[in-house]
């Protein structure tokens, strides 16, 4: 019998507050198996640069606060990637 393992989806969890944004990268690594947190920003720049070096599957963005809509125009350019705003 030949089992497959699902392939994992990688994320980059965006949000201001290092706090929350932790916890939403605990929450995601520790759910689902299939789910790994790739890192987390607490700029967008910071953002920028880790997507420099590696394209996640799923970016969490939280766009409220400082973030905005900027946040979606920056982080789309990055298309293999989809975009979940909180």
């Amino acid at each position: 019998m030949i089992t497959i393992e699902p392939t994992p989806i990688r994320t980059l969890v965006v949000c201001e507050f290092p706090a929350i944004g932790f916890g939403l990268a605990c929450l995601i690594d520790g759910r689902q198996p299939t789910l790994i947190s790739s890192g987390i920003a607490t700029t967008l720049h910071e953002a920028e640069s880790i997507l420099g070096r590696q394209v996640p599957d799923v970016i969490v963005v939280d766009v409220e606060g400082d973030f905005g809509p900027e946040a979606d125009a920056r982080m789309a350019r990055f298309a293999d990637a989809r975009l979940l705003a909180l």
